[in-house]
């Protein structure tokens, strides 16, 4: 299912929102499969993938505000 990918930005940034502020409040996890790079600052964990294996996994210690990304 592609979520996001027939949303314009504005309501794009919207759900992006919505779901940081329900893994907060309810204490669960989100996974977001995306191509898209600049929305990886937002999550605690990104887990990339090259070739169907894990490439890598980044920790943020310090996770951006959707407002402060642009794609």
């Amino acid at each position: 299912m592609n979520l996001l990918g027939a949303l314009d930005y504005e309501n794009s940034k919207q759900i992006f929102k919505l779901l940081k502020e329900m893994c907060i409040k309810e204490k669960k996890t989100v996974i977001i499969i995306t191509h898209n790079h600049a929305v990886s600052g937002i999550a605690n964990k990104v887990i990339r993938f090259n070739n169907g294996k894990v490439e890598d996994i980044i920790i943020n210690e310090k996770t951006k505000n959707i407002d402060e990304i642009w794609w």
